[in-house]
């Protein structure tokens, strides 16, 4: 028999137990996935725990479940990895969103950059976080990870860099002449990856200026999706996680 995983936000979710799952989860495993009383689940609330449970009820809009074993379980990298990525137009952010999870990424930081052609504002914002937020989880569902990378809001490109420095912050550009074979990882890396289009030259240099180190990939130019697929999987392979 199948065995479903599911995020619930329990913080304190312990075993033995039985629990209400919240109306998002309970809705997906009613209605898409059609499960049944004493089908097993795999259950996991953002640490490194993953608990074991059952079915016990269905009803109209909620899934009653007992949570019988929990056990410690980690899957995440050696390699801190911050996304800074940013923000793509409908399915090219949520494949970048859902492939860096699946990856090991720790943190994500969506960013408004020069030639990003997605502007939120006001009501939007929490919107597009909410539906980000969902991608996360079910990327963490389908690959095993217990623990959510962390979302931040939104930020102009420009603010989030003079904000936030990095011991090691790397930033995406095909004219760059460093790679990342010739790099030695920290524990923390923060990774900058552009819009369709890519960085523009001022905001490349105000990366510069603030200790951001321009690399390549290779000798082609790359999807903004393709390029934060293959950084992120050469640091890991880097780091030993793949």
């Amino acid at each position: 028999m199948r065995t479903y995983r599911c995020f619930v936000d329990i913080p304190q979710l312990t075993a033995p137990d039985r629990v209400t799952l919240a109306s998002p989860a309970s809705h997906h495993l009613i209605n898409v996935l059609k499960i049944k009383v004493g089908n097993p689940l795999t259950l996991f609330n953002g640490t490194d725990k993953i608990f074991m449970a059952n079915v016990h009820q269905i009803t109209r809009h909620h899934v009653i479940v007992d949570v019988k074993e929990v056990y410690e379980e980690s899957r995440e990298s050696p390699l801190h990895i911050h996304l800074v990525q940013a923000i793509t137009k409908g399915e090219r952010m949520d494949f970048t969103l859902q492939k860096s999870v699946e990856l090991g990424v720790a943190e994500i930081t969506p960013v408004f950059s020069e030639r990003c052609e997605v502007r939120l504002k006001g009501e939007r914002v929490e919107v597009k976080m909410n539906h980000w937020r969902k991608v996360i989880i079910s990327a963490c569902e389908q690959c095993g990870r217990n623990r959510l990378p962390v979302l931040n809001t939104p930020e102009p490109f420009m603010e989030w860099i003079r904000n936030h420095p990095t011991s090691l912050g790397l930033i995406a550009d095909p004219r760059a002449t460093q790679t990342l074979h010739e790099l030695t990882l920290p524990s923390r890396v923060v990774l900058m990856i552009g819009p369709e289009g890519g960085f523009s030259l001022s905001e490349v240099d105000w990366a510069i200026q603030h200790e951001f180190k321009p690399i390549r990939v290779g000798p082609r130019i790359l999807r903004t999706e393709t390029a934060a697929m293959a950084i992120i999987t050469a640091l890991q392979c880097k780091a030993g996680d793949l």
